[in-house]
């Protein structure tokens, strides 16, 4: 399960009126659409600037960790061309956060006023929890995510990030993917986000503040994770 969030989102909120943020947010999830299709993924739901997309639902996919993981790399790439506004390009390009999670859940329409296709079950707290614990332009995924993902062939390196505490879940051992890690994204490139970046969420610091901690806390290392499919 992957979830995505926007740097800044409060801020801008706060900012723009409520049209150009809507406006913004379908310029955002129009491509987040078409690439959902492209992986073959399927889109849950989107709940304010949060994205949710789901993979191995509607048809067996056993390499469904590795299409959420292209896709979500596709996915901050799209973000980056996305501009704020398109009547002030001074605000920047749109950052968004990524993390996402594997495991069992039970999908259903629940209610019977505007009913909704919904997904249930610890797995969605978890990948939610994957995205809140991320950084700007980073993808950080949880031990079941990277195991999923070694399941079958494929050649997305990892960085393993170390042991972290997560809201509600204790100590995790957590993933970054290689290029998509604190110290190689770069400081935001929209001013906006610059003058009041939301970081993390519960108050856990800036995304740059918690890149310099990992950096200097928790050393990770490298995993390939080149391996034959899974008989």
């Amino acid at each position: 399960i992957f979830f995505s969030d926007i740097v800044g989102f409060t801020n801008i909120s706060s900012s723009q009126p409520p049209e150009k943020v809507m406006a913004m947010l379908d310029r955002l999830y129009g491509k987040f659409d078409r690439l959902s299709k492209k992986h073959g993924l399927f889109k849950v739901e989107t709940i304010g600037d949060a994205y949710m997309a789901v993979g191995n639902l509607s048809e067996p996919q056993p390499d469904h960790a590795v299409k959420v993981a292209m896709f979500a790399m596709d996915a901050i790439g799209a973000a980056s061309q996305t501009p704020i506004s398109d009547d002030d390009p001074s605000l920047g390009m749109i950052q968004i956060r990524c993390g996402f999670h594997a495991g069992p859940v039970v999908a259903s329409v629940v209610g019977t006023t505007n009913p909704r296709y919904c997904l249930f079950g610890d797995t969605v707290n978890t990948a939610s929890r994957m995205e809140s614990n991320s950084v700007a332009n980073c993808i950080h995924l949880s031990h079941a995510a990277s195991t999923a993902m070694n399941s079958v062939q494929h050649a997305i390196p990892l960085l393993y990030r170390g042991r972290s505490e997560i809201k509600g879940k204790g100590e995790m051992h957590t993933f970054w993917i290689f290029g998509y890690h604190p110290e190689a994204s770069t400081e935001s490139s929209s001013p906006m986000v610059r003058r009041k970046s939301e970081g993390f969420k519960n108050g856990e610091g800036s995304g740059k503040t918690r890149s310099r901690k990992i950096s200097a806390t928790l050393r990770p290392r490298i995993h390939s994770l080149r391996v034959p499919h899974a008989a």
